[in-house]
């Protein structure tokens, strides 16, 4: 596959954005306190005097500092090399002792004894060599030889071959929400800075719902983005299946499905048509795979039985997948067949699992404050899992489902109150 070409950030904001902002201004701040008592030192001549307070010298000001600051690059020069290894950036820089002709390097910070940053002239200095115009480069550090990588499992191949910049909008918006609020949406974090720490302010209600709402947008468009590699022949899926029968090895997930796919990157499972394969991983090349042989049959499953009839009383016991799998039939048939009819809106409608899926995210405390934005979240969950068959929009979601959003969100209030007592 063609690769895309990189996205680059400034190294400000990749401090901002991508890295543990905490490490980062205990770098920072530590570095900053070295240079004003170094400076001091030096507008006193290098003599050994107290500083403002008069308990401490600037020597022994110094060596505590130069200390914390010895404690602080190490931390932060793990998480850099951490979000390295997992391919999610890299920094690049100019070597400051080299020819100004000579191309930017992708700096070792994983191997540096010593680091020092400083993000207002975006430089970088590793074991005494400074590096200028520094930046960060979004995706996997360039393998020497140009070998890259042809396998890999589903969530680090998202990094490596998907869409650099809606990889970059979804570390942008993880940015304002904690690791537990990003998981809780049903998504893995990629990354992005988040407020594990607790020092950053919290964000208001609306801010929350807009947060989410565009993180929701981007893991759907990241979702697309893969779906069409997969179908243009660029990407290709294996799996273990486990629906219908349960396999033991990885099995090629079918090419032709690609846009009847929906995955789950938090378990790294990928379903459809009622299949399901988890520890998917992602080839470049058609993978050689045996397929495993199903159970032998035995003397009286000689003949394939036929497709059992479904009955009425039958469908309260079906799952919402098979559900979805048969009005995605049912388009189908309408799309292809030239006398099939479709269904009178009247007689089918997608609103109870809409329905069902609000009380769902009341239950998990994710009910949005206001109806407007928790309809468009439901509109696109819905359209994501049904691409075929018209689905109900925004709009109607609010006008349909307005007294049932009122009555969870009063409900959701009265237990956090309860709670809270």
């Amino acid at each position: 596959m063609t690769p895309e070409p990189p996205v680059t950030l400034p190294f400000t904001e990749a401090l901002e954005r991508l890295c543990d902002r905490e490490l980062a201004r205990n770098l920072l701040d530590a570095d900053q306190r070295l240079r004003k008592f170094q400076a001091q030192q030096a507008n006193a001549g290098g003599s050994d005097v107290s500083v403002s307070s008069g308990a401490k010298s600037i020597t022994a000001e110094i060596s505590r500092v130069e200390w914390n600051r010895t404690v602080a690059s190490i931390a932060f020069r793990s998480d850099l090399a951490a979000r390295g290894r997992r391919g999610e950036f890299y920094l690049r820089g100019r070597q400051r002792s080299a020819a100004p002709s000579d191309p930017a390097t992708v700096l070792s910070v994983e191997r540096a004894q010593t680091i020092a940053i400083n993000p207002v002239f975006s430089t970088i200095e590793l074991d005494g060599e400074i590096y200028d115009d520094v930046e960060a480069v979004l995706g996997p550090v360039p393998v020497e030889g140009g070998a890259e990588p042809r396998r890999l499992p589903l969530l680090q191949a998202l990094s490596h071959w998907c869409s650099p910049r809606t990889l970059l909008n979804i570390r942008r918006s993880e940015a304002y929400l904690r690791t537990d609020e990003i998981r809780a949406l049903g998504y893995p974090a990629l990354g992005g800075a988040s407020r594990d720490t607790g020092s950053e302010q919290r964000l208001s209600e609306h801010q929350q719902a807009e947060v989410q709402r565009i993180l929701e947008a981007c893991w759907a468009e990241l979702g697309k983005d893969l779906q069409s590699r997969i179908a243009g022949g660029e990407v290709y899926l294996t799996g273990v299946q486990t629906r219908p029968a349960a396999m033991t090895t990885q099995q090629l997930i079918p090419t032709a499905w690609a846009f009847d796919l929906q995955f789950n990157f938090n378990v790294l499972s990928v379903a459809a048509h009622g299949h399901r394969w988890t520890a998917v991983e992602c080839w470049l090349d058609p993978p050689n795979i045996v397929t495993e042989p199903a159970e032998q049959a035995g003397p009286d499953e000689a003949t394939p039985a036929s497709p059992a009839t479904l009955r009425p009383e039958d469908v309260p016991g079906l799952t919402d997948e098979a559900i979805l799998t048969l009005l995605e039939e049912h388009a189908k048939r309408v799309v292809e067949g030239p006398d099939a009819k479709l269904i009178e809106p009247g007689k089918i409608s997608l609103m109870p699992i809409v329905k069902r899926k609000m009380g769902h995210r009341a239950a998990q405390g994710r009910l949005l404050p206001k109806l407007v934005d928790e309809a468009e979240v439901l509109a696109d969950w819905i359209r994501s899992k049904i691409a075929s068959h018209p689905v109900p929009k925004a709009p109607t979601i609010s006008k349909v489902l307005g007294k049932t959003y009122e009555a969870l969100k009063a409900r959701s209030t009265a237990a956090n109150q309860n709670s809270a007592d």
